[in-house]
């Protein structure tokens, strides 16, 4: 979505995703042009799974932190701890953007989010953001499912698992995270 955006203002951005050999080589000469300021503009998109790989902090740690911008889409992916690890981490410019910017859970990925990116600085309902043409008008129409009845007991064993887990420590632990997701996941993927 983002190299069609950028591409509508002239914006040629290095797709730093998919296999290796399709991005390494022309970052790594992009980045000798504007190290040698031969290019004065870099642009790159890079997904969260890139971002986290040795090839790319390898090149990104060439570049001057003090010319480097970064624009978190779906930030809230930031905060978990080897991602946020992975940003920029001297980027003197940088803007978070997310629907849901809060982890319901990990308190931990919200102080690493607001030490990142700061406090949030502009905040829109669902009714707002369509209003001021933030997002596109859509439809929302709900769709009950019901679980099959394995999907009903393996939901009730784990939903009884983070139960116990949380009355016996009082509070939320990783492994009662990895529950919680997998429930989740079990919603998600619901026959």
């Amino acid at each position: 979505q983002w190299i069609s955006e950028l591409s509508a203002f002239n914006i040629h951005a290095i797709k730093c995703y998919d296999k290796l050999q399709n991005w390494e080589s022309k970052l790594e000469d992009q980045i000798s042009k504007f190290q040698s300021n031969t290019l004065n503009f870099l642009p790159i998109v890079v997904l969260n799974k890139t971002l986290n790989t040795q090839p790319f902090q390898n090149l990104l740690n060439k570049i001057n932190s003090k010319f480097i911008m970064v624009i978190g889409d779906e930030c809230h992916y930031h905060g978990a701890e080897n991602t946020n690890n992975n940003l920029p981490q001297r980027a003197e410019y940088r803007i978070g953007l997310s629907a849901t910017p809060n982890h319901y859970i990990k308190e931990e990925n919200n102080l690493r989010l607001k030490k990142y990116y700061g406090n949030i600085e502009a905040e829109f309902s669902l009714e707002e953001a369509v209003k001021k043409n933030i997002l596109c008008p859509y439809e929302y129409h709900v769709i009950n499912v019901e679980l099959t009845p394995d999907e009903q007991e393996e939901f009730r064993d784990l939903s009884i698992e983070i139960s116990r887990q949380y009355a016996i420590s009082g509070e939320f632990s990783d492994n009662m995270a990895y529950l919680v997701s997998r429930r989740t996941r079990l919603l998600g993927n619901a026959q």
